[in-house]
């Protein structure tokens, strides 16, 4: 079963409206309603807050069918991993473009 199924039947079963799961979670509404509807993934603490409060283990909330949300997470992190090594070589190259502009002054 999908995240979003599992999420909404269980939030279901609980008897509890999105904007009370939302509040537990410490997130909106409408960002819960875009998790129930596939839209969108929690980050980790809060998919771990998640499966606490619901009392759903979380190979239960990852593995779904075809681990839609377990590639989307892992692409982030890869994506994120990349843009950090892109902002480390841009600031390398302003570094050494400062230093060389220093010597150049010098002469």
């Amino acid at each position: 079963m999908q995240f979003a199924n599992v999420l909404r039947k269980k939030r279901k079963e609980l008897h509890l409206t999105q904007q009370q799961l939302a509040d537990k979670l410490h997130v909106t509404r409408q960002t819960l309603s875009r998790w129930e509807n596939n839209l969108s993934y929690p980050n980790l603490d809060t998919l771990v807050n998640l499966s606490e409060f619901l009392a759903v283990p979380l190979d239960i909330l990852l593995k779904g069918d075809g681990n839609l949300m377990v590639n989307k997470i892992s692409q982030d992190v890869r994506d994120k991993n990349k843009y950090k090594h892109y902002l480390l070589i841009v600031l390398g190259i302003i570094v050494l473009l400062f230093l060389w502009l220093s010597i150049l002054e010098r002469v």
